[in-house]
C-alpha cells in the first residue's frame, strides 16, 4: 500500500555504504527483482486447500514476508508453515514481527532453522542441531512427521534463499 519494504544484509560495498552513508532521503536508484514469484490463492469450489510451506534462507524472507502479509492480513484461512534458516538468532531480524503473528493467526506455525548457532541457542534449537550433525540414534529427538500425518489434498511449497 505505497510502502516499498527492502531488506537488505551488510555483506558488499554497496550494503555497507546503504548502512554507513546513506541518508534518509537520499536517491536511490534500484532494479526490480528478476524472475517470477506469485502465490495464488487456492481456487474456489475445489475442496480445501492443504498447507502452505514456505522455506526462506537469509533475506529471502522478504518476498515470504510479503506472503504473509497477504494471506493473513487479508482474512485468509489457509494453513502457513514458515521455516526461515540463518546462521544465528541475530540473523533472524524479523523474528518478532513473526511470532506476533503466530500468537495472533492460529493456523500460523514459524519455525527458525539456524546453521552456526551459540551453544545457548544450540540449547534452544536443539532438534535442530542434533539432526545436522548425525548424532546416534538414542540421542537424537523423534523423527519429525510424516507427509501421511497430513490428510491434505495439496500442499504449496515457496522456497527462496541461500
Amino acid at each position: 500500500a505505497g510502502l516499498l519494504e527492502l531488506h537488505v544484509r551488510r555483506g558488499n560495498e554497496f550494503t555497507v555504504s546503504v548502512f554507513e552513508t546513506m541518508r534518509p532521503g537520499q536517491l536511490l536508484r534500484i532494479e526490480g527483482p528478476l524472475g517470477r514469484f506469485v502465490y495464488r490463492e487456492p481456487e474456489a469450489g475445489r475442496g480445501a486447500a492443504g498447507p502452505a510451506i514456505l522455506v526462506a534462507g537469509g533475506t529471502g524472507f522478504a518476498p515470504m514476508k510479503s506472503i504473509l502479509r497477504h494471506v493473513l492480513e487479508t482474512g485468509g484461512r489457509r494453513r502457513l508453515h514458515l521455516y526461515w534458516g540463518a546462521r544465528n538468532e541475530a540473523d533472524l531480524y524479523d523474528d518478532a514481527w513473526l511470532r506476533v503473528r503466530v500468537a495472533r493467526f492460529p493456523q500460523f506455525r514459524y519455525t527458525p532453522v539456524l546453521s552456526a548457532p551459540s551453544a545457548v541457542e544450540a540449547a534452544r534449537h536443539r532438534f535442530r542441531r542434533h539432526a545436522r550433525r548425525g548424532r546416534p540414534e538414542e540421542q537424537r529427538p523423534p523423527d519429525p512427521p510424516r507427509r501421511r500425518q497430513y490428510a491434505e489434498p495439496s500442499f504449496a511449497v515457496f522456497q527462496l534463499g541461500r
